[in-house]
Formats: structure tokens, sequence, C-alpha cells
């Protein structure tokens, strides 16, 4: 059997990169890296992305219900004004990080997904439609999940 040579990067695309990566590396605080990341999601025709990271000590655990309150996990909305709302009720008021199947697909896999790969095929309880329903109320139709993990962190670029 033949085996197709993987492919080069496009020269744009290879650009890019080389740029983004060259800026990141300039970055000296939190914010400038964020802003960088912005930027590079804009240019590539997102709205706006959610930066997500937490302890996988915390998150492994059980009764994550609990963990999730306790642990402080690093969120960070970029975007539109709306995604900061949104990312209060999914993260803080009311908690539907804890009961989103997105999750733990996050947890199991270094491959990008979109939601609807994850929740489309699956029967969702009432939290989970909420979570659906609020996506959709702040205009949340389509999205990426990029997983950033590192060995003591899950992470993601939520990215919309």
């Amino acid at each position: 059997m033949d085996a197709t040579p993987a492919e080069a990067p496009e020269p744009d695309a290879a650009i890019f990169l080389a740029a983004l990566r060259d800026e990141l590396a300039a970055c000296r605080t939190y914010d400038a890296v964020m802003d960088a990341t912005e930027r590079a999601v804009t240019a590539l025709g997102a709205t706006g992305f959610i930066y997500w990271s937490a302890v996988r000590a915390v998150v492994d655990q059980r009764d994550r219900h609990q963990a999730f309150e306790r642990e402080a996990n690093l969120v960070t909305a970029r975007g539109p004004t709306t995604l900061k709302v949104f990312e209060a009720i999914y993260f803080r008021r009311r908690g539907l990080v804890v009961d989103d199947p997105t999750i733990d697909r996050l947890m199991a896999t270094n491959e990008p997904f979109t939601t609807d790969e994850v929740m489309g095929p699956m029967t969702l309880n009432r939290r989970q439609k909420l979570n659906l329903t609020l996506m959709h109320r702040f205009g949340v139709y389509h999205d990426l999940f990029v997983p950033l993990h590192t060995p003591l962190r899950y992470q993601a670029l939520y990215i919309f």
C-alpha cells in the first residue's frame, strides 16, 4: 500500500502560525496572551472564545459537583460582551459546566470536537437541555473545543 505523505501547511497558514507563535512568545502577561489569542481567533473568523483550565486531580474526582465549587478554575472569556454573561451563568451561577457532557469528552481526547458531535446523539437531561438553551440564547450556534492539556491540567480553548 502506498501511503500519501502528509502535506505541509499552506504557505499562508505557516506564516499565520509562525507570526502567532512569535507574538505569544513575546507576551509577558496573561492578558497579553489572551489579547494575542483573541486576535488570532478573530482573524480566523470566530466571534470569540472561552479559555478554560482546571486541575486534573479535582476534575477526576467522582463527586466533581463539589470539587468544581471548591476549586478555582481559570476561566477567561474574550469576544462579545455577551460571552462574559454566558461565562458567568455557565461556570459560576448555575454551574452547568458540572453536567456538561463535553467536559467528559474533553478529558478523554486531544482532538478538537464540537458540542453537536457530543450532544447530538445523546438523550439530554434537564440541565443539559438548559445548557443548550443558554448557548443559543447568547448566540452560540457553532463552536469548537480545542483541547490544550498539560500534565497537571485539563484545558481547552472553546471557540465560537
